[in-house]
């Protein structure tokens, strides 16, 4: 009975943890604040976060943190902040009724802490016998939840938009720590750049692998089975196999763009944007070999622009775009759904601008006899649905990743003017991971320096950069039509307007 009320006694770091402890014990005499234990999933970086808490709490709770900080009276505000996701927090961390399954019920002694849900689903603030006062966050919480008070102790347990970590810097003031212990996944880029390539005294970085640092086998104190890890390594995406066994950043060094995950997301229902309040534009990247890719996206009259529809999406019961084994629509069922879609949006599809990408939507489709942006516009007419894409987009990539990076960035007040709907998981999914090859080796030697855009997440990127590309970059060069494509639109039975036309309230 003691030991399951006083577990914090009792803790055993692995060697790893063992480090990180040792750093924060240490922290006055180095320097460091910040610690970033960039961790792989199962090597106790959630366990380690909550047992600093407890030894800072209730001070020295056994061998391992025998430090100044936690022998003697904590330095600093006795409040901490725990910041997570809703799930986490729900399932892991303090848990929803039986709070001896989450890890705050596992670790903190029993009897000297009060937990209370204070509105939410899970235990969200906790009081304890001695003055301490904290609370469990969550990241998709209002900004103003992050203000208005001093902490002694903030720990990321997963890698945090770059607005919010801004937030919590001004909340230690008078003296703290800060603890990501984390799994160094797509959305912790800014980390990468902020926090590492970038040295300074101020913070102190640890890498954690599990199979090097966590393995019964093979590591100082690890109690993971050697067996059981290489099974979990097996089941583990190849692109995220770094970050989730290794702790690396490895995947990500080379990603195009970076997204804050507060400033660059909305909520919003996708049928809520009404063409009376905004201009709605459809981006199709068709394929022969690969399912077709399409985006809406609204636009207000500030020029804000939201993403706010996808297809294939998990909405519409498909898996995750790069796992579609067998895309088995023809262009004509793709029509009647894009007519379906945007029926149920309330839109008329005269009012909608369409853009599609310029290489493969000018091909002339052996099946057909007629460029793909043709075909669409032959079986929108056929259903009375009117379907014409422009394809006439600038289509360089340098300056079409220039100005979706423009479109990202945060204004300062956790804002920004692209934001991606929490339905268009593909595209959220892909602008994170969309990446550059850096020549290596022979092709180092024969072409000298440079990098190639990797075609895995290019599809919903692409649908994005079309987009702007489209919006503030047109051709402005009038010519005459060349005799081919008053054929193509003979064939489809439209004109299009002329080449310069634009967004224009």
């Amino acid at each position: 009975m003691k030991f399951e009320s006083q577990r914090a006694k009792y803790f055993i770091p692995n060697g790893k943890q063992e480090e990180f402890i040792r750093l924060i014990g240490e922290h006055k005499e180095n320097g460091h604040w910040i610690f970033l234990f960039s961790a792989a999933n199962s090597t106790g970086k959630s366990a380690v976060g909550i047992n600093v808490i407890a030894n800072a709490i209730w001070g020295k709770q056994n061998e391992w943190f025998d430090y100044a900080l936690f022998r003697e009276d904590w330095p600093y505000p006795k409040k901490f902040w725990y910041i997570s996701t809703q799930d986490t927090l729900k399932s892991f961390i303090t848990g929803v009724d039986d709070r001896s399954t989450s890890e705050v019920g596992k670790w903190f002694p029993r009897g000297r802490y009060e937990v209370f849900k204070s509105g939410y689903e899970y235990y969200s603030r906790l009081v304890t016998d001695n003055g301490w006062d904290g609370a469990f966050k969550t990241f998709d919480q209002d900004p103003d939840q992050f203000e208005a008070t001093k902490i002694g102790i903030a720990v990321f347990d997963e890698p945090p938009p770059e607005s919010l970590f801004n937030a919590v810097l001004a909340r230690l003031t008078m003296g703290g720590i800060i603890l990501f212990v984390m799994t160094p996944l797509a959305e912790s880029a800014w980390t990468l750049e902020r926090l590492i390539e970038q040295p300074s005294k101020d913070v102190a970085v640890l890498h954690a692998d599990i199979e090097i640092d966590n393995c019964r086998q093979h590591a100082k104190r690890g109690f993971l089975q050697h067996d059981q890890i290489q099974r979990i390594i097996s089941q583990y995406d190849e692109d995220e196999v770094d970050a989730r066994a290794h702790g690396q950043y490895t995947h990500i060094k080379n990603i195009i763009y970076r997204l804050d995950a507060i400033a660059n997301r909305h909520n919003r229902p996708w049928t809520s944007f009404s063409q009376a309040d905004y201009k709605i534009i459809n981006v199709c990247d068709p394929h022969d070999s690969e399912p077709v890719a399409l985006a809406w996206f609204a636009i207000d009259r500030w020029l804000n622009v939201y993403a706010i529809k996808e297809f294939p999406s998990e909405e519409e019961g498909f898996p995750p775009y790069n796992k579609i084994k067998l895309f088995r629509m023809s262009t004509p069922e793709v029509c009647h759904k894009i007519m379906r879609l945007e029926t149920e949006a309330g839109w008329r599809p005269d009012q909608i601008v369409r853009v599609m990408d310029p290489n493969f939507g000018t091909q002339t489709k052996g099946s057909v006899g007629v460029p793909t942006w043709v075909h669409y516009a032959k079986c929108g007419r056929e259903i009375g649905w009117p379907i014409v894409y422009f394809t006439n987009v600038n289509d360089s990539l340098e300056d079409g990743h220039r100005m979706v990076r423009d479109w990202l960035k945060d204004d300062g007040d956790g804002h920004s003017r692209f934001k991606i709907g929490e339905n268009c998981t593909n595209m959220w999914y892909h602008m994170t991971h969309y990446a550059k090859d850096v020549r290596r080796g022979l092709a180092f030697d024969k072409h000298g320096p440079g990098e190639r855009v990797q075609q895995k997440y290019k599809h919903f990127a692409d649908l994005v950069r079309y987009l702007f590309m489209f919006l503030m970059a047109p051709p402005t060069m009038q010519r005459e039509k060349t005799a081919k494509e008053k054929w193509d639109e003979q064939q489809a039975g439209i004109t299009r307007p002329p080449p310069d036309w634009r967004i224009d309230w």
